[in-house]
Order: C-alpha cells, then sequence, then structure tokens
C-alpha cells in the first residue's frame, strides 16, 4: 500500500458489531466519524475508521499482505 502512496487506511464497521470496532482499534484504528452507508435501498449506521500508515505501520501491513497473498 505504502508502495504506491498510500498514508491512510480506513474501513468501515456496522455499529450493530460494537466487538469488531474494538477489535480495530487494539490494531491502532480510530474512528474518524459516523455516517450511514447505503448499498441499493439498503441503509446501515456504520463507524469510518482509520489508521495513518508511518513506517512501521506500513512494514507490518506491507508484510502481513505479502505473507496473506502466500498463503
Amino acid at each position: 500500500m505504502t508502495e504506491e502512496g498510500a498514508t491512510t487506511v480506513r474501513l468501515i464497521v456496522q455499529k450493530q458489531n460494537p466487538r469488531a470496532r474494538r477489535f480495530w482499534e487494539r490494531q491502532g484504528f480510530a474512528v474518524e466519524r459516523e455516517m450511514v452507508a447505503k448499498a441499493g435501498k439498503l441503509e446501515s449506521p456504520v463507524w469510518l475508521l482509520q489508521r495513518s500508515l508511518g513506517a512501521e505501520a506500513a512494514h507490518a501491513v506491507a508484510t502481513r499482505s505479502r505473507r496473506d497473498l502466500a498463503a
């Protein structure tokens, strides 16, 4: 990701899943904002989480990505 110039990772977590939010917060993500995600006619309240890719984080993400691709 950082090799392509990414500086931030963002993801969406359903508000009905607070355990997922806690998991991602333990991984260094923080809530950027609350919003409503729309998929066709469906609407769902969600959290938008983000994490900056500092040098150490970028290396860890890249290492995990390569390991996942090799599996």
